[in-house]
């Protein structure tokens, strides 16, 4: 069933991409599409969401499963990654984006995401909130905020002010739809992990722990992928963000 649908949305896609090239007034007009800012940053983002949502997703089912966490232990323990998110959106991103440039702060910031899907990737039922999963959480918010906002600038930097409207919604969509994919496939290939080694004999609690581990080394190959579209695709001096705009700009990003 699940291929029979996939194959059915790439035929849509295809008759949609050929109507669009036809009608006078197209939804998502091509020009758009060939803005390479835009899709670059598009694709980092659908990539860096990929991570961010197994971070939660696999995070709420290894603090539940292998913890032993209830719902509120659970919220509470996610509680670092977003008092960082709130902090840095206070303004903070905008004015590190205005000093360093987005591309910088964004190599920063898709790195230290990184950094903390790794120490949940090297987590076990033995690990110790304190300091082990506490930093990783503060990481995740840390780079996170450090990433949303020069990616959203980014995405739209090239982009005329008549097309910014199109633009953005189909930023925000490859970004939702590539991150619902990318958790797909994470959970669908950690799944089948998990139950290889309960068929080899491993305990129950042995197997989900290594498939969420394995969810988690995804997680960070997807941001490294992420990271990799921004070095090659997005080069230096692509996104023109003078000091006498950007901050303008950037509070604007922000506050959308």
């Amino acid at each position: 069933h699940t291929l029979g649908f996939a194959g059915i949305a790439v035929v849509l896609l295809a008759v949609f991409a050929t109507l669009e090239r036809r009608i006078a007034n197209p939804i998502l007009p091509m020009r758009v599409l060939a803005i390479r800012s835009l899709t670059g940053a598009s694709a980092a983002r659908a990539l860096v969401f990929t991570g961010i949502s197994t971070a939660f997703f696999i995070g709420v089912l290894y603090l539940q499963h292998i913890r032993g966490y209830g719902a509120f232990e659970t919220g509470l323990a996610f509680l670092p990654t977003t008092f960082v998110l709130g902090v840095l959106s206070s303004g903070i991103t905008a004015r590190l984006m205005a000093r360093f440039g987005p591309r910088n702060l964004l190599v920063v910031g898709m790195t230290t995401i990184m950094v903390a899907l790794s120490l949940f990737a090297i987590a076990d039922g033995h690990t110790s909130y304190f300091p082990g999963l506490l930093a990783g959480y503060a990481l995740l918010g840390l780079g996170g905020g450090m990433s949303f906002l020069p990616l959203l600038t980014i995405s739209m930097s090239d982009v005329p002010i008549a097309d910014a409207g199109v633009a953005s919604g189909f930023s925000n969509e490859v970004m939702q739809i590539g991150g619902a994919l990318g958790l797909a496939a994470v959970g669908t290939i950690a799944t089948g992990h998990a139950q290889v080694l309960v068929s080899a004999g491993d305990s129950l609690q042995s197997a989900l722990t290594a498939s969420y581990d394995l969810a988690f080394v995804l997680a960070a190959a997807s941001v490294a992928a992420g990271l990799a579209v921004v070095l090659s695709v997005l080069r230096p001096g692509m996104v023109r963000t003078g000091p006498e705009q950007a901050p303008a700009e950037v509070e604007e990003a922000e506050a959308a």
